[in-house]
C-alpha cells in the first residue's frame, strides 16, 4: 500500500456500521492551536440519534495513531455539565442513571430530551494502523450492551493529541529591525472527501448522512486568518474559567499567553428519504493562520550588543583623549625645557648672539630705546 503522502490521504472519515443502510450523525469538531507543534490536538464529539443496531463507531485519520495519543472525554464531560451545556449552548442537567450501566452517564439537554453520554475506556476501542492512516473503532456493543437502553439520543466525544496532515507550521521573515518573528500555517480540514480517502474506505464514509456539524477553531489572539475558504458564521472569546480545567490536564496543549478566541463555522444538511446528496455527507475547510510575536533571542542579542558597543565607545574614548593629553604634556614639557636651557644659556654669556627671534625684542620695544 502507498505511503500517506503517495495516496494523498488527508481526510478523515467517519462511519456507522451496524444493521441500517446508514445512520443519521450530528459532529462537533475542535481543533485547538494553542500552544507548542506538539501539543496541538483535534476533539470530536459524534452525536447520534438514533441507535437502533448499532454495532461500530469508525474514525479513519491520515496519519499513524498512537493509543497515547487518544484520550476519551465521556467522563469529564460527565463530571462537569457546565462544560456540556457550552457544547450544546444549552441547558443540561445529569441525572441519576437508575441502575444503568455506568459506561454511559444519562443527561437531560433543553430542547433535545435524553442525552446519553458515552465513556469509551481501552476495552471499547483498538486503533488500527494502516501505511495511509489510522483506524479508530469504537465497539458501541460495550458501550451500550442492552438493546433496551437505546432510547435517545448517544454522544462520544474524544481528544486525539495529533494534528499531523490537517496543520502543517512554517516560519515566516523575521522582522530584525522590529524584534519580530513572523510564522504561518496551513489548516486543511477534509471530513469524508472522497478523493482524498483511501479506496476501500472512501465508499463507507459516504453512506452515512452528516445532519449537522460544528467546527470550532480555536487559538490565541495572536492568530489571525489570512485566508479561509469559508467565512467564520461567529467569532468570540471563550470563558477561560470555565474551560481552563477541561482543556490543560495531562495531555492538552499549553496555555495561551492571552485570552483564547473561538472561530465557529456552522453548516445543517436537509435529507429526504432515499435521495443522498454527494456533498451533505462532507465538509471541508481550508485557512491560512499567522501570527507575530516578539524574537526575544534577537532582543536580548541587540540588547547585549548594544552594551558591549557603549562600552568600547567609551574605553576607545577614554584610550584617544589620554593618548592626546599626554602626547600635548610632553610636547609642553620639551618647550620648558628648551626655553629653560635657552634663558640659562643667556644669563651665564650675555655676550653671545640671540639666534632664536623668540627672545629678541619687539619693534616697539627697539623704537621705545
Amino acid at each position: 500500500m502507498s505511503n500517506l503522502i503517495s495516496s494523498q490521504s488527508t481526510s478523515l472519515g467517519i462511519w456507522l456500521e451496524g444493521e441500517k443502510d446508514y445512520y443519521i450523525y450530528e459532529l462537533h469538531v475542535n481543533i485547538w492551536i494553542t500552544g507548542s507543534t506538539k501539543d496541538r490536538y483535534l476533539e470530536l464529539g459524534i452525536k447520534i440519534p438514533e441507535v437502533e443496531g448499532l454495532d461500530y463507531v469508525n474514525v479513519f485519520v491520515p496519519y499513524s495513531l498512537q493509543d497515547k495519543y487518544f484520550q476519551d472525554l465521556g467522563g469529564t464531560l460527565a463530571e462537569t455539565p457546565r462544560i456540556l451545556s457550552a457544547i450544546f449552548n444549552k441547558n443540561v442537567t445529569i441525572t441519576n442513571n437508575h441502575g444503568q450501566p455506568t459506561n454511559f452517564t444519562l443527561a437531560q439537554v433543553k430542547d433535545i430530551g435524553d442525552l446519553k453520554v458515552c465513556k469509551i475506556s481501552d476495552r471499547f476501542k483498538q486503533i488500527e494502523s494502516r501505511n495511509d492512516g489510522s483506524i479508530i473503532k469504537i465497539n458501541f456493543n460495550l458501550c451500550c450492551p442492552n438493546q433496551s437502553d437505546r432510547t435517545g439520543a448517544f454522544y462520544l466525544r474524544f481528544r486525539l493529541n495529533n494534528l499531523q496532515a490537517l496543520h502543517a507550521q512554517r516560519n515566516g521573515p523575521h522582522f530584525w529591525f522590529s524584534g519580530k518573528k513572523e510564522s504561518f500555517s496551513f489548516l486543511d480540514f477534509k471530513l469524508n472527501y472522497f478523493r482524498t480517502l483511501p479506496d476501500e474506505i472512501a465508499p463507507l464514509a459516504t453512506k452515512d448522512h452528516l445532519q449537522e456539524i460544528h467546527l470550532f477553531l480555536l487559538s490565541c489572539t495572536n492568530i489571525s486568518i489570512d485566508l479561509n475558504t469559508k467565512d467564520p458564521n461567529d467569532i468570540r472569546l471563550i470563558e477561560g474559567d470555565l474551560w481552563s480545567s477541561y482543556l490543560y490536564n495531562r495531555n492538552a496543549g499549553k496555555r495561551c499567553d492571552d485570552e483564547i478566541v473561538a472561530f465557529h463555522w456552522y453548516e445543517k444538511n436537509e435529507y429526504v428519504e432515499n435521495i443522498i446528496d454527494p456533498i451533505k455527507y462532507r465538509y471541508e475547510l481550508f485557512a491560512k493562520l499567522s501570527s507575530q510575536q516578539n524574537n526575544w533571542k534577537f532582543i536580548s542579542i541587540a540588547i547585549g550588543l548594544t552594551i558591549i558597543i557603549a562600552i568600547m565607545s567609551s574605553m576607545l574614548s577614554t584610550f584617544l583623549y589620554s593618548s592626546l593629553f599626554d602626547e600635548h604634556k610632553s610636547n609642553e614639557k620639551h618647550v620648558t625645557e628648551a626655553v629653560t636651557k635657552e634663558q640659562n644659556t643667556i644669563s651665564t654669556n650675555p655676550n653671545l648672539p640671540i639666534k632664536d627671534n623668540a627672545f629678541k625684542n619687539s619693534p616697539m620695544e627697539e623704537k621705545q630705546k
